[in-house]
């Protein structure tokens, strides 16, 4: 089934499972190794954290919304401004703030000044909501600077993306002919580049929910649940570097609960794909290596179950 044909409806809970594949990258390098590609240290599998795969999904609506404009679909994380900027900018919008960027008094009574201030979070709160896709999608801590507006948790919450299987690295070391100082342009060596660790090839797994319950009180649409899949499966489109060639979304299976409730844990659906490795040496090389199936024995009446096709 194609993406574009998978019902929508903000008002059910939904638990999703994905695989990604790796051919001669760096999915998500750690910054405490010198960028290295993350592997758990005791069994060599790769890692992707979730946070580097909701910064994919961020990106990506955010260069979406260039050439097809949606209306409160912004980016709150990003680097355009600083996030206490964009807090005062939504004080501003809503009248809640003097021409100094003071908060409004109440007046003299302590009990009136504290309930404004919480009305005015509040205020400011359901302003984010309604203007910042990933603050509805993802959750914002928001208790900072003059015009704190609390927390949001978010409707979506993904795992960690991890291997099956231990992953190998292998390290690239890069020469160029042309000197950077002037000093080295009488030297015959070559210049030399920092090192390119890449994961030679890999299968990854990662899964997440929408919990409906809050996405309904963060005013998630169903438009906001068909953009998160579509960016979620074509989050490697254009994030292309010298170390980001041969990443892609392989699979993605959907699992659409009934109402507002779900039918056991996002571990059990995560689980329901299946990657049985074939190869025989101590590293897969490329899909080949996998047959991929979901396990549908004992599915729970209630859930519907989409296997969609990516291609």
């Amino acid at each position: 089934m194609r993406l574009k044909d998978v019902p929508m409806d903000h008002n059910c809970t939904y638990d999703f499972a994905y695989l990604i594949s790796c051919d001669y990258s760096n999915p998500n390098g750690d910054p405490d190794f010198d960028n290295r590609p993350r592997t758990n240290a005791e069994t060599d599998c790769g890692e992707i954290t979730s946070e580097c795969i909701k910064r994919k999904i961020r990106d990506r609506v955010l260069f979406v919304n260039q050439y097809v404009p949606r209306e409160n679909c912004d980016i709150f994380i990003r680097t355009d401004k600083a996030l206490n900027t964009k807090l005062n900018e939504a004080a501003d919008d809503l009248g809640l703030t003097n021409k100094k960027g003071k908060s409004k008094k109440a007046g003299d009574d302590a009990t009136a000044d504290e309930k404004n201030k919480k009305d005015k979070s509040a205020l400011i709160n359901e302003y984010m909501r309604n203007h910042y896709f990933d603050v509805r999608m993802f959750g914002a801590v928001m208790n900072t600077g003059d015009n704190p507006a609390g927390n949001v948790t978010g409707a979506l919450q993904m795992t960690e993306v991890t291997s099956p299987d231990p992953v190998y690295i292998s390290t690239f070391t890069h020469t160029r002919a042309a000197k950077t100082k002037e000093s080295d342009q009488e030297s015959k060596e070559g210049g030399v580049f920092p090192r390119k660790p890449l994961v030679t090839f890999g299968l990854y797994k990662g899964a997440g929910r929408y919990n409906a319950h809050d996405g309904v009180e963060n005013g998630v649409t169903d438009e906001d649940l068909r953009l998160f899949f579509e960016s979620l499966v074509t989050m490697y489109d254009n994030d292309l570097s010298a170390c980001r060639t041969g990443l892609a979304v392989e699979k993605l299976v959907i699992f659409k609960h009934n109402d507002i409730l779900s039918t056991g844990t996002l571990k059990r659906y995560k689980d329901r794909l299946v990657t049985e490795g074939t190869f025989t040496g101590e590293y897969p090389q490329s899909m080949e290596d996998y047959n991929i199936s979901i396990d549908m024995d004992n599915m729970p009446e209630t859930v519907e179950v989409y296997d969609v096709d990516l291609f």
